[in-house]
């Protein structure tokens, strides 16, 4: 990210490319990823086919210290608002957790935030933040 402004005048294919200054946000250090909840994303070509190329992981995360307070409390986990996180890199790692099932803390690499479509049937739109990085490293805190 960088720290330049951004002109008015400036076009944006979808406010998804619009870039968001990552430091106005409270960004945990290592998010608890459960990765039995990835879904791949794939390309699609130039006829909106879809491919067997895939293009990022979507998983879902928790602020390692709210997961620990939590759990230490007995709070049910699946009740806890998660964090979207998208990984554009680092697939065969992210395969290797897929298949061993992993509830892991990781260290987000390379990371921006951005906005995230919402489906609804009147109502869809660009109304949420996800996380978006290129790769991570399993955290070795206990």
């Amino acid at each position: 990210m960088t720290n330049s402004k951004i002109k008015l005048t400036e076009t944006f294919q979808t406010p998804k490319d619009l870039p968001l200054d990552i430091n106005g946000f409270d960004v945990p250090n290592i998010v608890m990823v459960d990765f039995t909840t990835a879904r791949a994303g794939y390309a699609y070509n130039a006829n909106r086919e879809r491919t067997d190329h895939i293009e990022k992981y979507t998983v879902q995360g928790v602020d390692e210290k709210v997961y620990q307070a939590l759990k230490n409390v007995g709070v049910n986990m699946s009740d806890v608002k998660t964090i979207n996180i998208e990984l554009t890199g680092g697939f065969d790692k992210i395969d290797d957790c897929i298949d061993k099932k992993l509830l892991v803390g990781v260290e987000l690499t390379n990371m921006a935030v951005k906005l995230q479509w919402v489906d609804g049937s009147r109502n869809a739109g660009y109304k949420a933040l996800k996380l978006v990085a290129s790769g991570f490293k399993i955290s070795d805190k206990k």
